[in-house]
């Protein structure tokens, strides 16, 4: 029997108006010794009746009809069945770049010249299949420059570190052994998976590298997971997301800088449960279910943070306005202080007491005349004579 390179596992539901243009992709690909698992879960539309007649013109394609589990049940089922050397992810509305039919052997040939355990490479969003065939082609058949090898924590710190990091699978060539030998498959019950099941790969990865080539094209569509919008079921995903990478972190022993990348990752899960818990409705936070105790409790945990930060921000923020009134009054006293010291200057200077000295007289006088006209001739007489002595 002929050895599989590679086995390309397309999960597919209800995309019968983009399967044919996914499946002709693959199947126009030079390398020839790749299988191609077509995972049908519990379509409505004719997508199986699609699946069936490609399987007939092609002994490589595998049709698996299951009912409908989700994505991440498609994938494993997939995985279960697969063969080759090396695994391979595409979406059955998605399609690999038409004016590449050596990608898959590229990839191929290098992981196996550079002994990868995976070789990412990159993806474009279209909305249409005449929006591919205008733009230029973003790949080259052969190797222009060997790609730099990391270790698979290296490869997730600088991705992340340089805003280039992306979970979803079908970025990348995964060699199969390292999926098997680390129990690696995807979370079923949620959406976001390959958030886990990425992050697991690559940091049990030994040796990573990255093509600068286009391969992949991912379809912006109506009802697609990416255009819905935010309901309960992403903040439980999410959430979900943060308990297993907590329970994978103390499931066994990892190097310090492993470490540092799983907490790291836990924060970002954390910090979009936050962010998701925020942007939906009381009604869809009603709607929310845990599977466990677990799951529960570290909800409650991150929500109940989030609101402590909240308030810490709030006193922070009350506090710097008492810093900012205290500043204020301080300012003010110093410049009661500085006045007062500039009048006391100004009254020991020669020229106040000259000016005290030339207009005493008619102040007196000024004052005398005030004071006959509001007390009487004989008040002002007695006040005058008081004053002369002292005792005024």
């Amino acid at each position: 029997m002929e050895q599989v390179k590679i086995s390309v596992i397309i999960p597919v539901y209800n995309v019968e108006q983009y399967l044919r243009e996914c499946l002709d992709s693959v199947l126009a690909q030079t390398l020839r010794e790749i299988e191609i698992i077509c995972v049908n879960d519990g379509s409505t539309d004719g997508s199986l009746s699609v699946l069936n007649a490609y399987r007939d013109r092609d002994p490589r394609v595998l049709v698996i009809d299951q009912n409908n589990r989700g994505l991440s049940a498609a994938r494993n089922s997939g995985m279960q069945h697969a063969r080759g050397k090396y695994i391979y992810f595409i979406d059955g509305d998605d399609c690999l770049d038409a004016r590449a039919p050596y990608a898959l052997k590229k990839l191929f040939q290098l992981c196996e010249e550079m002994d990868l355990d995976a070789l990412a490479f990159r993806a474009d969003r279209f909305e249409t299949s005449a929006q591919l065939r205008a733009r230029p082609r973003r790949s080259t058949e052969e190797v222009l420059e060997l790609p730099k090898v990391y270790s698979g924590v290296e490869y997730v710190r600088e991705m992340k570190d340089k805003q280039m990091y992306r979970s979803a699978v079908w970025w990348v060539l995964w060699r199969r052994s390292l999926l098997q030998e680390n129990s690696i498959t995807f979370e079923e019950g949620i959406i976001y998976e390959d958030h886990l099941f990425s992050l697991q790969a690559y940091l049990a990865a030994k040796r990573v590298a990255r093509l600068p080539d286009v391969f992949y094209h991912y379809r912006k569509r109506p009802g697609s997971i990416t255009e819905s919008p935010v309901t309960h079921i992403n903040l439980y995903s999410y959430c979900v997301c943060a308990e297993q990478m907590m329970g994978l972190f103390f499931s066994r022993r990892y190097e310090p800088d492993q470490e540092r990348e799983f907490s790291r990752a836990y924060l970002e899960m954390a910090q979009k449960v936050i962010d998701y818990y925020h942007s939906i409705s009381d009604e869809e936070r009603a709607k929310l279910r845990f599977r466990s105790d677990m799951e529960r409790e570290l909800f409650r945990q991150i929500i109940a943070l989030d609101e402590a930060a909240g308030l810490r921000e709030s006193l922070r923020a009350k506090e710097g306005e008492n810093d900012s009134l205290r500043n204020s009054l301080a300012a003010l006293r110093q410049e009661a202080e500085a006045l007062r010291s500039e009048t006391a200057a100004i009254r020991m200077s020669p020229s106040y007491r000259l000016g005290c000295a030339v207009t005493w007289l008619p102040r007196k006088v000024r004052g005398g005349v005030r004071c006959w006209k509001e007390n009487g001739l004989r008040y002002t007489v007695r006040r005058f004579f008081e004053h002369l002595s002292g005792k005024a």
